[in-house]
């Protein structure tokens, strides 16, 4: 008798791991369905509400937008780097002792700074729309108006 030399056959999935595949794709499924659902129906989450300057610089052509952010980047020069103050925060939250009034002065230098900068941002949109016509000045405060009554843009 001669033997057939056959492949052996393939091992058999067990039924627990079949129905726990299949569960698993029915709740994958489920939680995309859902997700889904929420999209179409009330559309994309929202974006946080942009604080006012930013408002104001969104109405601005980008032109203007560009030399008021330079402006920006110039009176930041003067300025310490966030992350190196970030930096010196952090160092003395963990030191041992802590130096409260050292922190406080970290805390208040910190705002000094971004007065200035809101202070320097303001003074810049300022000039920049002391320049425009009021053709131009007419025109950003209805793209201004849009974006108040509209809200937050959506991205479609």
């Amino acid at each position: 008798m001669a033997e057939t030399q056959g492949t052996p056959p393939a091992p058999r999935m067990p039924r627990w791991l079949k129905l726990v595949l299949f569960a698993s794709l029915a709740l994958n499924l489920a939680v995309l369905g859902l997700v889904a659902g929420t999209v179409i129906n009330r559309g994309p989450p929202h974006r946080a509400e942009a604080p006012p300057g930013v408002v104001y610089m969104r109405a601005l052509p980008a032109e203007d937008r560009r030399a008021v952010f330079r402006s920006l980047r110039d009176a930041r020069r003067g300025l310490d780097h966030p992350g190196r103050e970030g930096a010196r925060a952090l160092e003395m939250l963990r030191a041992d002792p802590f130096d409260a009034a050292g922190f406080a002065a970290l805390i208040e230098r910190q705002n000094r700074q971004g007065d200035a900068l809101r202070d320097a941002g303001q003074a810049a949109l300022i000039a920049r729309l002391d320049e425009m016509g009021p053709e131009g000045r007419a025109a950003y405060a209805d793209r201004l108006e849009e974006s108040f009554t509209q809200g937050p843009r959506r991205k479609r």
